[in-house]
């Protein structure tokens, strides 16, 4: 297992980020950010909604029908490569969280290299079995 990377949909992640406080782990998101700040990340999904029905807007206002369905439909899909490409270029220079680095830690040390599935059926067979009937 040479890398645990995991994708979380944006608002998921967003979500658990607004909570401030996550009980079971006891930790803190977004403590230096002042609390307008936090509000961002929470409405970057709304915002990249909102630019993708005005580049709509824009086209079908600048492009006659037949102009959009024969190639008007790629523009947004090569505006996304930037965003991509933007996207990429962030993540690449941001080093992960501490927490996120000793959770790679405890896994890369774990003794358990099987599937969850199997780890279930294993530790929890009594409580488990009724939702497999």
């Amino acid at each position: 297992m040479a890398d645990l990377h995991a994708e979380v949909p944006g608002q998921a992640a967003a979500s658990g980020e607004l909570a401030h406080f996550s009980p079971s782990t006891g930790q803190q998101f977004l403590i230096g950010l002042p609390a307008h700040d936090r509000g961002l990340v929470a409405a970057a999904v709304p915002l990249g909604n909102l630019l993708a029905t005005g580049v709509m807007l824009v086209l079908s206002s600048v492009l006659s029908e037949a102009q959009f369905l024969s190639w008007g439909w790629r523009i947004g899909f090569f505006l996304s490569a930037i965003v991509v490409l933007v996207g990429w270029y962030i993540r690449s220079k941001v080093e992960d969280a501490d927490i996120f680095k000793e959770a790679m830690e405890q896994a890369k040390q774990s003794e358990s290299n099987s599937a969850p599935i199997l780890e279930v059926c294993r530790r929890y067979r009594a409580t488990s079995s009724p939702a497999w009937a």
